[in-house]
């Protein structure tokens, strides 16, 4: 489906859900309240917009992207979070997460009863369930619902969320999470979510240092990159990842421009499932090899761009 229908679908649907289709009586719009408004956040944010929801949002960056796209910006956690339907959070890491729910004036602090809080960023497991029982002591529920996809994947509908939590919790603010990504999907418990983000992270890292081993392969036996796209796309050996990095592998622009995430980022979140693997006596060589490799690739001067450019480090290039 295009972006464009998809957005309208998820407009009637959100309407539909909470009441919002007016017949003579107005209603309140759904309000939602955001912590964490960077490049996945905002995107989130236009989703959530887009389908008619009003947003909050709270940064300690700039927020003028989000005032563009018809959120309301504030400067506390307390505006952002006081009388709205549910919370969600976008943070970088588990750091900044404990800081947002721990600090004086913080999450924590001004969660009443009811609150759900809509938890999207990548951690551990074990930090996820810790801070879903912090909330439970005041009565709120942490939902665990962490992203598999990039700003641009999500505005194009191609982005999913691994939900859960508190099962009727999550059927209450599905509407939220469908107006935020294209896919959204419940696997259990506070938790799994987070299982299934790690297991997206290493599917797509190990698969973007396939792809790239391959071109760079190619290029060695005087094949382009652009053939050998070409000869992939659609066979039983592609992949939606595969045939996205691939194209930035051809074009040799990794990212720069189009609000993809680092490779140094990325290598971050790979580090952390290999953890969470060696924890479980869980025997992951090709994680192992995929992880180094990035590794490699930053210290080389690729750090900055997108996974992609790990092709230009097998391919000898310079940054």
């Amino acid at each position: 489906m295009p972006p464009c229908w998809r957005k309208l679908a998820v407009l009637v649907y959100v309407a539909a859900c909470f009441g919002l289709v007016g017949s003579g009586n107005e209603r309140m719009a759904l309000q939602v309240g955001m912590i964490g408004v960077g490049a996945l956040g905002l995107a989130m944010a236009e989703g959530l917009i887009a389908a008619g929801v009003r947003v909050t949002g709270y940064r300690r960056g700039p927020m003028d992207d989000l005032v563009a796209a018809g959120g309301v910006a504030v400067g506390s956690i307390a505006e952002a979070i006081t009388g709205k339907d549910a919370v969600v959070t976008c943070l970088p890491d588990e750091a900044a997460l404990d800081d947002v729910l721990s600090r004086p004036g913080g999450i924590l602090e001004h969660a009443g009863p009811g609150l759900v809080l809509i938890e999207t960023s990548t951690t551990s497991v074990e930090e996820k369930r810790r801070q879903a029982g912090r909330l439970a002591e005041q009565r709120g529920v942490l939902l665990d619902c962490p992203v598999s996809g990039t700003p641009p994947m999500m505005r194009a509908g191609r982005a999913s969320i691994f939900g859960s939590g508190d099962r009727e919790s999550y059927e209450s603010v599905l509407p939220i999470l469908k107006a935020m990504a294209g896919r959204v999907a419940y696997v259990g418990d506070v938790g799994a979510g987070t299982v299934l983000k790690h297991i997206a992270t290493m599917l797509a890292g190990i698969e973007c240092v396939a792809a790239a081993e391959a071109m760079a392969y190619a290029e060695r036996a005087g094949v382009d990159r652009a053939a050998v796209l070409e000869g992939i796309t659609g066979s039983p050996v592609s992949s939606v990842i595969i045939e996205m990095r691939g194209k930035m592998m051809v074009d040799r622009e990794h990212g720069r421009n189009k609000g993809m995430g680092a490779m140094a980022g990325f290598q971050k979140g790979m580090v952390l499932v290999g953890e969470a693997a060696r924890a479980l006596d869980a025997k992951s060589p090709l994680l192992t090899a995929a992880t180094e490799t990035y590794a490699a690739a930053i210290a080389a001067g690729f750090g900055g761009d997108d996974q992609s450019a790990v092709v230009e480090y097998l391919a000898g290039n310079k940054p």
